[in-house]
């Protein structure tokens, strides 16, 4: 039996947020990873979740917290723990926050306006009483609709992020300059502005993302794999399992059961 309970729906055409999941973690879990997609995330947690980052910064999950944009992460729980989890479109969270990702680390709630940080702390409260996925989606859906308009607008990199997203990360950051009409300076200070990242950096996430999944879905070998994927060699291939998910390539298979197997086979991997 699975240590979790997973509820997972996809939010097809909303101007803001692109799926929603449930999970409710029947036993206690320790340090499962989890590589970032590339994504922010509004959480509302119930029990002891506590994280630990890529850089080894340990910390308790806040009961309603937006999640930036992370390389990978771990996640320890208590028994009867939940998350329920919107997956933000990566270049809207600026909205939501309206201060520049790049200068915020870890937890970005504490600079919310007040009126949206009460809106939020109500909806948790009344989330805690329900446990189907489409009636908490109906409720966070009424009780949000009327930041959607300001949330939704495009920012000047939400082009290259659906581009991004398109080509799987599989595109130079050279091809990228060819496609949009940026100096390379600009277009890292909005990368640094909106997602938090560099965009180099952010492109290697989003094509490991891909590569990872498949991975985990079929037995196909690493050599395989790496020229398929176009990386130069394994040792470029280690590197980025390193600093997109923590370990080696040869240990892949101590979290074939785990969490992100899940996750990854159950949830489609899409922005739009």
């Amino acid at each position: 039996m699975k240590p979790f309970a997973f509820q997972h729906m996809n939010l097809e055409d909303h101007p803001v947020f692109v799926n929603i999941s449930v999970i409710h973690y029947k036993k206690p879990l320790y340090n499962e990873v989890l590589t970032g997609s590339g994504k922010p995330y509004l959480c509302f947690t119930y029990g002891k979740i506590t994280k630990i980052t890529s850089e080894g910064q340990q910390k308790e999950v806040s009961q309603v917290e937006l999640q930036p944009v992370e390389n990978y992460y771990s996640l320890s729980t208590e028994a009867n723990s939940r998350i329920i989890a919107l997956s933000i479109k990566p270049d809207l969270l600026f909205n939501i926050t309206n201060t520049p990702i790049g200068k915020q680390t870890g937890n970005v709630y504490h600079i919310l306006e007040p009126g949206l940080q009460n809106s939020l702390n109500k909806i948790k409260n009344r989330l805690e009483n329900l446990s189907d996925i489409e009636e908490i989606w109906a409720f966070i859906e009424s009780e949000l609709a009327t930041y959607n308009s300001s949330w939704k607008k495009p920012v000047p990199i939400s082009h290259i992020i659906d581009y991004i997203f398109e080509r799987k990360g599989h595109i130079s950051l050279q091809e990228i300059l060819q496609e949009f009409p940026l100096a390379k300076s600009t277009l890292h200070a909005h990368f640094k502005k909106y997602i938090g990242l560099p965009p180099k950096f952010y492109i290697r996430l989003i094509h490991f993302n891909f590569i990872v999944r498949e991975m985990l879905k079929n037995n196909s070998s690493v050599k395989d794999f790496i020229y398929d994927s176009n990386y130069y060699d394994y040792s470029h291939f280690k590197k980025d399992f390193k600093i997109f998910l923590g370990i080696n390539p040869a240990e892949l298979e101590k979290i074939k059961d785990k969490s992100l197997a899940t996750l990854f086979d159950e949830v489609a991997y899409r922005l739009r």
